[in-house]
């Protein structure tokens, strides 16, 4: 593991955001506690707190925090996909290995997490209707101007309350999985529940991070660190991989591209019994 300067790489960290909005919304508190590490701890906390709102309050802060941060602090100078064209490369590769190439003009595809659509707009995809998802409202203001014809959804990953079940072909979701305060159960849950039968997904993680001075370092940071650590993406992949089992996917395959991860499964078995905690 590898100590880095978090601040040269994000203006702000998402708590920061997070807990700007709790305050001004009458959380007393001086710092988020260390043991909340997910979206679910958060809103214990606020249970405990009092607030008999809590889900509500929760949903609205990160939303704050995500559009603050990625539409006011971040830009893709700051991303190592930028570095190299590796990623759209090996995502074609995983899309020609499922045996999408030539139907994609007839499906359905979403994107969670899609922040302005900048990432799919580098892609060239094809689709019959393309939903956009995202918890940030500013973030998908930018995402229609991007596609103009897609449908753009305000919804959390681990909530697609607003995506109708077995509606969905392809899910997609580039560097969302490792967020703060993230549900990898309940996302995987709600991938499940609106793809078709036989539906595919394809997500990704990142695995490193750009300095100023234009190096990379290999990894990722864990929650409430600043250390990176070059096997915490694994962990993930794990996590990922065996909550796609629990709802009804095999055959999970994880490719490693530049500074980029990828899983990916060819598909959904619907009668599978699927599992949400």
């Amino acid at each position: 593991m590898t100590g880095i300067d978090k601040g040269s790489i994000y203006n702000k960290k998402i708590s920061a955001f997070v807990l700007n909005f709790l305050r001004e919304n009458g959380v007393q508190a001086d710092a988020i506690p260390p043991f909340i590490l997910n979206k679910k701890d958060l809103t214990s906390w606020l249970l405990d707190l009092g607030f008999l709102n809590a889900d509500t309050v929760v949903d609205e802060a990160l939303s704050f925090a995500f559009d603050q941060k990625y539409y006011n602090y971040y830009n893709l100078e700051k991303d190592t996909r930028e570095l190299n064209p590796q990623w759209i490369t090996d995502f074609k590769k995983i899309v020609a290995e499922m045996g999408l190439i030539n139907s994609m003009p007839e499906l359905n595809i979403i994107e969670v997490g899609c922040n302005n659509a900048s990432q799919i707009k580098k892609l060239e995809l094809l689709y019959k209707k393309l939903y956009l998802v995202d918890i940030g409202h500013r973030a998908l203001e930018d995402a229609k101007k991007n596609f103009p014809d897609a449908i753009t959804i305000q919804n959390s990953a681990d909530n697609l309350s607003d995506v109708l079940a077995d509606t969905i072909d392809l899910y997609l979701s580039f560097r969302t999985y490792n967020s703060s305060y993230f549900l990898i159960e309940k996302a995987i849950f709600e991938m499940s529940r609106v793809l078709k039968k036989g539906g595919q997904f394809v997500l990704s993680l990142p695995n490193g991070y750009l300095n100023k001075d234009g190096s990379i370092v290999e990894g990722m940071f864990p929650p409430k660190s600043n250390i990176v650590d070059k096997d915490y993406v694994y962990k993930l992949v794990d996590e990922i991989g065996a909550h796609a089992g629990k709802n009804g996917f095999s055959d999970i395959k994880v490719l490693k591209s530049f500074y980029e991860i990828f899983v990916y499964s060819p598909g959904i078995e619907k009668s599978a019994q699927k599992i949400k905690k």
